[in-house]
């Protein structure tokens, strides 16, 4: 189980601008163009501040008063709030006031073994840092300069600083960065502390922040001859129990093996 706070942000570190809208973001497409879909599978609660539920309140689910919309999301959603807030009918939604320490059991045990996932805003997600419960940060940055809006987080994180665990391009133009919390006392780890060996070439492309690299790729066609292709690689993930890259050409490519252009070369399960 992971805690992973997931949003979109500006370049300049905004989720929503002064007037809380999200038009900025909206003009890139639809959330299944990128990372998401995915990434909820293996959610199994989800919490958020106040701030953040009642733009749902007004822009999803009331949207137009006089055809309410249900609530999104089939998970317990928790909502940390000093204030008493209307809940959506038929909607599993259960409020909290105060720190988030005291809950944080309840909300695990909800859970069921898979992830817990702070939707915003960015206050919320510095106080399960501060309390020590934030594993992950993924960004989905939008190529827009806002100015002014709601922080993406509201504590400092410098030292020891976050660790970037992935970076990954969608054509739309966001880039999804990945960041690993590093807890004091852990700092000697990391992935550029080791080269793995017997794992799974994508837990090596992955572990070892690879994304956007100059790339040759060899893979057997339909008649099973030998082919090679070169890119920058995009996406590693796997699809009916084989090892898939996906290239800056949009390619997905059942892999064989896999070269640097520098020459490092993976395949097989381990370092070649």
């Amino acid at each position: 189980m992971k805690i992973q706070y997931y949003t979109a942000v500006s370049l300049d570190g905004y989720i929503a601008d002064e007037n809380h809208s999200l038009d900025w973001l909206f003009q890139f497409g639809e959330v299944e163009d990128t990372s998401y879909p995915d990434f909820i599978r293996d959610v199994g609660v989800l919490v958020m501040g106040s701030s953040t539920y009642e733009w749902l309140l007004r822009n999803e689910i009331y949207a137009d008063p006089t055809a309410p919309k249900p609530w999104p999301y089939d998970l317990p959603t928790w909502i940390f709030t000093s204030r008493t807030l209307e809940k959506v009918p038929g909607a599993d939604i259960r409020f909290a006031n105060g720190a988030v320490e005291p809950v944080y059991r309840e909300i695990a045990a909800a859970a069921g073994g898979k992830n817990i996932w702070i939707v915003g805003g960015g206050a919320l997600a510095a106080q399960f840092y501060e309390a020590g419960l934030l594993d992950e940060i993924i960004l989905t940055i939008a190529p827009v300069i806002l100015t002014r809006g709601a922080p993406v987080f509201t504590s400092r994180i410098d030292s020891p600083p976050l660790h970037v665990a992935g970076v990954r391009t969608y054509a739309n133009g966001l880039t999804e960065l990945r960041l690993e919390v590093v807890r004091r006392g852990d700092e000697g780890g990391g992935m550029s502390s080791y080269t793995p060996i017997e794992c799974s070439l994508h837990d090596q492309l992955e572990s070892l922040a690879t994304l956007g690299r100059a790339c040759r790729v060899v893979y057997r066609d339909d008649s099973g001859e030998e082919r090679e292709t070169e890119g920058r690689l995009v996406d590693v993930f796997a699809r009916g129990g084989a090892e898939y890259v996906r290239l800056d050409s949009g390619v997905e490519i059942r892999l064989d093996r896999l070269e640097w252009v520098d020459g490092v070369r993976f395949g097989g399960g381990e370092v070649c």
